[in-house]
């Protein structure tokens, strides 16, 4: 009982309240400071502007910058791909994806 009071910050236990703020601080700043990892189409790539927009499966559009040009050499408009984008919003890795699956429909139960 002690242990889920202090994880809900309601038990003052030696200063163990200061301490738990602090590490969930320091988690959520490692959260903040992890790469974005995003799978869609590439819609725009314009290497020599340094940027390019990825279209999800969502159709949502991530636009990002290209600072490493050799990441994309092998890459083309319509490619899939799954990229991590650090938070300044520069690409720091690209890998060629497979096409998404899609399946047919099951066929209906026999009656």
């Amino acid at each position: 009982m002690v242990a889920l009071l202090m994880c809900a910050g309601l038990l003052d236990v030696n200063g163990a309240r200061a301490e738990l703020l602090k590490q969930n601080a320091e988690f959520a700043i490692e959260i903040a400071e992890a790469p974005l990892t995003v799978t869609g189409t590439l819609a725009v790539l314009d290497v020599t502007a340094g940027k390019g927009m990825l279209k999800t499966d969502l159709d949502k559009p991530i636009f990002f910058k290209i600072s490493q040009p050799s990441l994309f050499a092998y890459l083309s408009i319509g490619d899939r791909v799954t990229m991590q984008i650090d938070n300044d919003g520069h690409a720091l890795k690209v890998i060629k994806a497979l096409p998404a699956e899609v399946h047919e429909p099951l066929p209906p139960p026999p009656q």
